[in-house]
Formats: structure tokens, C-alpha cells, sequence
């Protein structure tokens, strides 16, 4: 009996996070994701894009805030910026992959942004890229198993359990969730909207974001 109950609610929190899919990691979309969908996101704007972009920016979210019109100006060239959170190797090469395939020829210059971090072998490849499915087709031999595997059983984490729960009652209630912060450019470039505004009339303060900044990669 108790083996039985222990499987009906595995499955259970199984379902829910998977129909909640508060992570953007499985294939159904039914409610907004509680965290950002850069990858999808950017191949949309890249596909509106008009005249078509020439080279590309490519890396983490470090590299969101990489300039294309400062690229065009030096270059010549049109340029998106085609970062995404959490990037590895692999974003990279299927982005260029992507882009090589739609425009029917490779990126006339390529802007790589690197981190160290990405090549560790401990890390595993983001499951909002195997839930790309336009990018991971482009890398089939790039993904280990063991990665594809992962995020399914990640579908019995408290994590992801406890994300789906707030989540659901917020969107049933009919609340919005939190409005971001930042949004895209057509060009992808990433713009915080509140933080630009207080730059530009001088009223933003440097100090608290730098010091938490300088912990945070001390730490």
C-alpha cells in the first residue's frame, strides 16, 4: 500500500511539473516560465530581423550587453547579438550552426565571448537548449545522454516542485507574474529599462551594485 501511495505521488509532482514547466525545460507550454527563455527568444528576433543580420555576438549573458550598433560602426558589418543565459560551447556552435543553415552561408565576422567556467567538464549543458529544438538538432553530436536524461529527473526536484506550486497559484489566481525587468532590442541586445533610465538622468547609483558584483565573484 505504501509503495503504492509513494508512486501515485511521484507521478503526481511529476505531472505537475511538467505541465507547469516552471523552468522552460519540456516541450509543453501552458503557463509563462519563471525564468528567462533568452535562447527561443533571440532565434524569433533574429528571424524578424530586417535587413538580415552579417556577424554575430556569441556567448553568456556577459556578452548581452555587447553593443551591435558600436560592432557595425568598427566592422561594417550588421551584427545581433545572440547571447544567452548560461551559454556553453555548445550554444555557441549551435547558434552559428542555426545561422549558418537559415542565411544559406557562415557569419561574415563572429564576436566570442568566453567563460572559463563553461569548459569545465562538470558542466551540464542547459535544458533550455534540449528544449530548443531549432539549436540541439543543429549539435546532435555535441549533447551527451547524460544531459539529455538530466532534466527529466529533475521533473521530481523539490526545486522545480516547489517553483511549479507558486507559479500555478499565481497565474489560477489571475495574477501576472513579476514584469520583467529587461527586454530585447530587435537586434538582441538586452536593455534594462528602469536602470538606463536612472543612468541617463544621472540618478542611478553605481556603488551598491558594484560592491555586491566584487562579493560575488570573491565568493
Amino acid at each position: 500500500m505504501f509503495l503504492t501511495f509513494l508512486a501515485c505521488g511521484m507521478t503526481g509532482v511529476a505531472g505537475l511539473n511538467l505541465v507547469v514547466n516552471p523552468f522552460a525545460e519540456y516541450p509543453l507550454h501552458i503557463f509563462e516560465p519563471a525564468v528567462k527563455t533568452s535562447r527561443a527568444e533571440k532565434l524569433q528576433l533574429w528571424q524578424q530581423l530586417e535587413p538580415p543580420a552579417e556577424g554575430l555576438i556569441l556567448g553568456s549573458s556577459r556578452v548581452m550587453k555587447l553593443e551591435p550598433d558600436y560592432l557595425t560602426d568598427q566592422t561594417g558589418y550588421r551584427f545581433f547579438n545572440a547571447g544567452v543565459n548560461y551559454a556553453l560551447p555548445e550554444d555557441h556552435l549551435a547558434m552559428l550552426r542555426y545561422f549558418s543553415q537559415r542565411s544559406g552561408h557562415a557569419p561574415r565576422m563572429v564576436v566570442l565571448g568566453l567563460d572559463v567556467a563553461s569548459f569545465s567538464d562538470a558542466t551540464t549543458t542547459d535544458p533550455r537548449l534540449l528544449n530548443t529544438t531549432e539549436l540541439v538538432s543543429q549539435i546532435p553530436e555535441a549533447v551527451r545522454w547524460r544531459d539529455r536524461w538530466h532534466r527529466w529527473g529533475d521533473l521530481l526536484s523539490w526545486q522545480q516542485t516547489r517553483e511549479s506550486v507558486r507559479s500555478l497559484s499565481i497565474q489560477l489566481r489571475h495574477r501576472e507574474l513579476p514584469k520583467p525587468v529587461e527586454f530585447y532590442r530587435p537586434d538582441g541586445l538586452l536593455v534594462y529599462q528602469q536602470r538606463e533610465q536612472e543612468i541617463a538622468a544621472g540618478a542611478y547609483d553605481f556603488e551598491g551594485p558594484l560592491e555586491f558584483n566584487q562579493h560575488e565573484y570573491e565568493a
